[in-house]
């Protein structure tokens, strides 16, 4: 547990030094346009800092992106961004009030790069049918976990 905080904080010490260079990005070199705008967009946003900077990713259970650069960088470099959207089906089990039970992952151009359904650790209590629009019987030869989902190249 040791050594995996220490690679957290050498990763978020890296995070906070790219964080201080972009912030001192001139307002003239910030994109206006195309994917970089909307990267800019994202990470300025009001929330963006209390609502996906402070996860507790050193944490057991958590994956990280092995491969991070900060948008100035890729900008100045002209690396395009790779942008996905990610959609997560949650339900509710005896162990877990918010556990995965689908997960979809798309690329820039609307290409499906992931979509599994994924079993839940413990009993399913809740499986919020009316949101997911799964049943029982959609989770019945379901062999996949979180762990297997994170495991995905």
């Amino acid at each position: 547990m040791a050594r995996r905080h220490l690679a957290w904080s050498r990763w978020a010490s890296r995070r906070d030094e790219w964080a201080a260079w972009q912030g001192v990005q001139p307002a003239g070199e910030a994109p206006a346009e195309g994917p970089w705008a909307l990267v800019h967009r994202t990470a300025t946003h009001p929330q963006y800092k209390d609502q996906y900077e402070s996860l507790p990713s050193h944490l057991p259970g958590w994956a990280r992106s092995k491969k991070q650069r900060p948008p100035r960088w890729s900008q100045e470099n002209n690396v395009a961004p790779r942008m996905v959207g990610v959609d997560c089906e949650m339900c509710e089990t005896d162990q877990d009030p918010r556990a995965l039970v689908g997960v979809s992952v798309v690329d820039e151009d609307g290409g499906v790069l992931l979509k599994e359904l994924v079993l839940p650790p413990g009993k399913i209590v809740d499986l919020k049918t009316d949101i997911t629009g799964l049943t029982l019987s959609d989770l019945a030869t379901v062999t996949t976990t979180l762990e297997d989902v994170q495991a995905t190249p």
